[in-house]
């Protein structure tokens, strides 16, 4: 399954937004999720995603994790610099999380590379090469075509189907994704704990979470310091409409970037090829268009 190469399919039925005439803000909006979740004083919040998306005990999760890139306290102070949501250590796992708000396949790709910039670069002089297991937790606000499922696991492995085997877990990508588990939140016996935790984190319905939360102490906490930080101001809806603005205008300028590069490509090609057909030299063909000798090669 080549979830990259796919287009994110953008129906607006089961994305999490921000409502104008609300109050309320899920978690996918950036700020709520550096509050709530990149936070050491919150840490039971992180430390639930990961003990069930990993199958890892909450209490070793809970008592050993290291937040990475946060070392203040997310209540008052916004981080502007950042390569990732979340970064932390717990015991042998280094463990990224992603919110994914928009469907954006090459933000997703930025992913993976950071993770393989982590787990590159972690160990400490003298370790040798005793690497930590990387997780990278995708929690993804919009679907793909084909994917029905709550959640996917990929690991490294060969693609042969009649004799497929892992090459190594020692790097994991995690995708959970938010519209497949709002399809059947009705159903609240047919949800994990995992996906309880999801829809606690972003639907605004209140009776409807009470069901949903059930007897779970974390959360029934997490709804109430939900309400608290926007009760208090701490997140303005001026202000993540603001951010809202810059990500459109980003992803435009992104668009447009993108197809006027195909086009000066496509018009590499072709000055390339007629090149060819007067049977220039390559190298000189390469330096004319910057296209390199292998790519001209395989236009003949």
């Amino acid at each position: 399954m080549y979830l990259y190469n796919t287009k994110p399919i953008e129906s607006n039925k089961y994305y999490y937004k921000v409502n104008p005439n609300s109050n309320f803000m899920p978690t996918v909006v950036d700020d709520v999720f550096n509050i709530m979740i990149n936070n050491e004083n919150k840490k039971e919040y992180a430390s639930l995603i990961i003990s069930e998306t990993l199958d890892l005990n909450f209490n070793y999760v809970f008592n050993n994790i290291i937040f990475l890139n946060n070392k203040l306290n997310k209540d008052k102070i916004k981080e502007t610099t950042k390569t990732v949501d979340l970064l932390c250590l717990v015991g042998e796992y280094l463990v990224l999380i992603e919110m994914n708000r928009f469907p954006d396949v090459n933000r997703l790709i930025r992913n993976i590379e950071y993770l393989f910039k982590v787990f590159t670069n972690i160990r400490k002089k003298g370790e040798g090469y005793n690497y930590k297991k990387v997780r990278l937790i995708n929690i993804d606000n919009y679907i793909f075509k084909g994917i029905n499922e709550k959640m996917i696991k990929y690991r490294l492995s060969n693609i042969d189907k009649d004799k497929f085997h892992y090459l190594t877990d020692i790097c994991e990508v995690y995708h959970i994704f938010l519209p497949n588990i709002r399809k059947v939140r009705y159903n609240i016996d047919k949800l994990s704990r995992l996906d309880r935790f999801m829809l606690v984190m972003n639907e605004e319905e209140e009776k409807e979470i009470e069901k949903i939360i059930g007897g779970d102490k974390i959360m029934k906490k997490y709804r109430e310091d939900l309400k608290g930080i926007l009760e208090e101001g701490l997140i303005t809806l001026e202000e993540h409409e603001e951010i809202e603005r810059h990500y459109m205008r980003d992803r435009d300028a992104s668009i447009r970037l993108e197809g006027m590069n195909k086009g000066m490509n496509k018009e590499k090609t072709s000055i390339a090829k007629n090149l060819l057909k007067e049977k220039m030299d390559i190298s000189f063909i390469s330096k004319v268009t910057g296209l390199s000798e292998n790519k001209i090669l395989s236009l003949k």
